[in-house]
């Protein structure tokens, strides 16, 4: 309600005009504005971002107040956002931000997983992969934006590329039994059903192919009173 009620005062703003949201605007009588052409053919990813925010800060110096539409929770793994706040006060602009449904709510709802005191833990694919990020195996643990592992294509696109996943399964490897078991998690912003499919990390190529730009990979906790194996949903 809260959203809904910002959203009617504001010029809002977004570079993800999936059906989904275009439905859920449209049915409230609400506008936006398409700013997808910010995701420029071979641009480097962290030069979007910077574009995406310093785009949303002209705006808001001339129409504030602006708004900027995200999937799920603004402050999980959004680096627009995270440049956004920290840029703001430097502009003079004052930033609030709206919690959603993350991908991680729907994901520990979906499976079931029950967060307990052993804690959780979500961790992006590519800091894991340069290994500028670890991994704790004794925790149920949340391997996101597996969609950034892509190559250009001779259209200029980016498409996802399974033998990419390779590094990260290597790394993966390193910390967890081969026979142990991960799930990969799509939830297809499209609308579609979401797609839960379970497979030993050793033979992760089996999923491979259905990975794309919304998958997660769910990696349960290792049991070590259980020769390592996992502890299960």
């Amino acid at each position: 309600m809260e959203a809904l009620s910002i959203l009617r005062q504001v010029v809002s703003y977004t570079t993800l005009p999936s059906p989904n949201l275009r439905s859920f605007l449209e049915s409230n009588g609400l506008d936006f504005v398409n700013i997808e052409h910010l995701y420029e053919k071979g641009k480097e990813r962290a030069k979007i971002y910077a574009d995406v925010a310093a785009h949303i800060f002209e705006k808001a110096t001339r129409e504030r107040p602006v708004a900027y539409l995200t999937y799920g929770h603004p402050m999980y793994l959004d680096e627009p956002v995270r440049l956004m706040i920290a840029g703001a006060p430097a502009r003079g602009l004052r930033t609030h931000v709206v919690p959603g449904v993350s991908f991680v709510d729907s994901i520990i709802a979906r499976l079931p997983l029950v967060v307990g005191p052993a804690g959780f833990q979500v961790i992006s694919a590519d800091p894991l992969v340069e290994g500028t990020a670890s991994i704790n195996p004794w925790r149920s643990t949340l391997v996101a934006q597996i969609g950034s592992f892509r190559i250009p294509t001779a259209d200029g696109e980016q498409a996802l590329a399974p033998a990419l996943l390779a590094p990260l399964m290597e790394r993966l490897l390193e910390q967890y039994p081969a026979d142990h078991r991960i799930t990969f998690c799509d939830l297809d912003e499209s609308g579609a059903e979401p797609l839960f499919l379970t497979v030993p990390l050793c033979a992760w190529s089996l999923a491979a192919d259905g990975v794309n730009y919304a998958t997660t990979i769910y990696i349960p906790p290792i049991d070590p009173a259980n020769g390592g194996r996992e502890n299960g949903f």
